[in-house]
């Protein structure tokens, strides 16, 4: 899952959290689970928050979601909602400090909808959506791959 580049980690913003980059529409559920990338998340910030910093400033996620069919939604449902929602406000000891989504198509809004029903009130505030404006850098999955492979 990692190789598709679904998820790559950024810089730092100047407050000192991480910054993730998702590609969601690059979650082939043919091939992978809503359980699969909660594990490539999972994985991802486990080998994060060894970092100090990150464990004192968090993470930002920051999703693009220009490409995102309205059949990969679908494949999401209420159960799998509640488990990431879950993951991240509940589950995970880091930092949870916004997430930004990009070029949300209307069913993203949608399913967020859905999400904010298991969502604490801190973590509603922390969501930002930016339409169709903006626009990400390029993502290396590759270089995030190696990283993981060098510290696993």
């Amino acid at each position: 899952l990692l190789r598709t580049g679904f998820l790559t980690v950024g810089n730092r913003t100047t407050e000192g959290a991480q910054i993730i980059f998702m590609d969601r529409s690059k979650m082939d559920f043919s091939q992978f689970t809503s359980d699969d990338s909660i594990r490539a998340l999972a994985c991802s910030l486990e080998f994060l928050i060894e970092s100090q910093e990150t464990q004192i400033h968090g993470f930002i996620i920051v999703a693009d979601d220009a490409n995102l069919t309205f059949r990969q939604v679908l494949a999401l449902g209420p159960k799998d909602a509640k488990k990431i929602s879950g993951f991240v406000q509940d589950c995970f000891p880091a930092r949870f400090k916004g997430m930004h989504i990009l070029h949300q198509p209307w069913y993203i809004t949608l399913f967020v909808t859905l999400m904010k029903s298991f969502m604490k009130q801190k973590m509603k505030e922390r969501l930002h959506f930016y339409g169709m404006g903006g626009k990400l850098p390029p993502a290396d999955p590759l270089a995030w791959i190696e990283y993981l492979r060098e510290k696993g």
